[in-house]
């Protein structure tokens, strides 16, 4: 389902709003999703924020600023050229389902390794992947 909601969004995304690709090498990243939330809810102030928020300090704020100002592009290539409000309402509807897919993909994955963590055949398997003596228990 998660690949079919993403193949889905492009399709949205390419009708609605093309210029934003230019913008986001991964158009599916927790970034990228978030300010594209924001873009179709006309809540253009709060990029720079979502942005400097999801990436951390991981990129300075002339980065920050520096994608801020190419998405500023986008959206006014966006804003001359005429979409369908009803494919806008359907890729607003179909970010929040991958933004609610990727948060439970990820508790997933939190509870598949507590949950091997407790196996001693995972444990096993593990270390003998990481080439350190093993013995059953």
């Amino acid at each position: 389902m998660y690949v079919q909601a993403k193949l889905n969004s492009r399709a949205l995304l390419d009708q609605v709003f093309p210029a934003f690709e230019k913008v986001f090498s991964n158009l599916f990243s927790a970034t990228a999703l978030r300010v594209l939330q924001s873009c179709l809810n006309d809540e253009f102030e709060k990029v720079e924020s979502i942005i400097q928020e999801q990436t951390g300090k991981s990129h300075s704020k002339d980065g920050v600023g520096e994608k801020a100002n190419q998405l500023r592009q986008a959206l006014l290539e966006w804003a001359n050229n005429k979409r369908s409000i009803t494919q806008s309402m359907a890729l607003v509807g179909m970010v929040s389902l991958l933004l609610e897919f990727q948060k439970q993909l990820s508790r997933l994955e939190e509870t598949m390794e507590e949950i091997s963590a407790t196996l001693p055949e995972v444990d096993y398997d593990m270390k003998r992947k990481e080439g350190k003596p093993t013995r059953w228990l």
